[in-house]
């Protein structure tokens, strides 16, 4: 008798410890993959080649387009720049931006600090003769 409490003790242990872990409804939230577009945000390597000027730049602009996603209205340049040393970090940032951008609603929002990057990329480029645009 007492094998049998036993392993029903254990079962509805294991039973619980299951459901517990087991994913909650029908939609399972989707797997986020920062190597594929869209490309919000600049990846740790892409941000931290670029040239100082342009990181200053990008720091500046994005800020208040990250203010209009909830999660990030917090970020600040500190915040940002020292998420710029570690790549975990940075992509902890990213990953939020991303898991935010999921939401249609938000997608103007994530289209501006998508903007950004690009601009920061385009008007800071070396042209071919050397020189670069402001």
């Amino acid at each position: 008798m007492s094998r049998a409490l036993v392993f029903l003790f254990l079962a509805v242990q294991l039973f619980c410890i299951t459901s517990w872990a087991a994913p909650q409804g029908d939609d399972p939230a989707p797997e986020i993959n920062l190597q594929e577009p869209p490309f919000w945000m600049p990846s740790y390597d892409e941000f931290k080649n670029l040239r100082p000027v342009q990181k200053e730049y990008y720091l500046k602009k994005v800020l208040p387009a990250l203010q209009k996603i909830p999660g990030l209205e917090k970020v600040s340049q500190n915040s940002l720049e020292e998420a710029s040393i570690w790549y975990k970090s940075w992509d902890g940032v990213r990953l939020k931006l991303y898991t935010a951008c999921l939401k249609d609603s938000l997608a103007k929002a994530c289209d501006e600090v998508a903007d950004v990057r690009i601009k920061t990329l385009e008007n800071y480029s070396v042209k071919k003769n050397g020189s670069t645009r402001p």
